[in-house]
């Protein structure tokens, strides 16, 4: 007996990022420049969490700038 199956690839990731969990490491410093801006323009428009966001973002700078070297 032959069988017609058919087979589906299905992908179900969903996607999920935490500010203060998850570090970005962009290729580039060009990429970590975008970033950087990115969070900035963030802190301004919405004006809360500033304390928490700027620590964020110097947290980012130094992981960033030590994957660099080893890179």
């Amino acid at each position: 007996m032959l069988y017609n199956n058919e087979q589906y690839l299905t992908m179900n990731t969903i996607y999920e990022f935490d500010e203060k969990e998850d570090i970005i490491l962009p290729d580039t410093y060009w990429g970590e420049i975008v970033y950087i801006v990115y969070i900035l323009a963030d802190i301004i428009k919405t004006r809360t969490n500033i304390r928490q966001k700027l620590f964020e973002l110097k947290r980012q700078i130094k992981i960033h700038h030590k994957w660099m070297k080893v890179k």
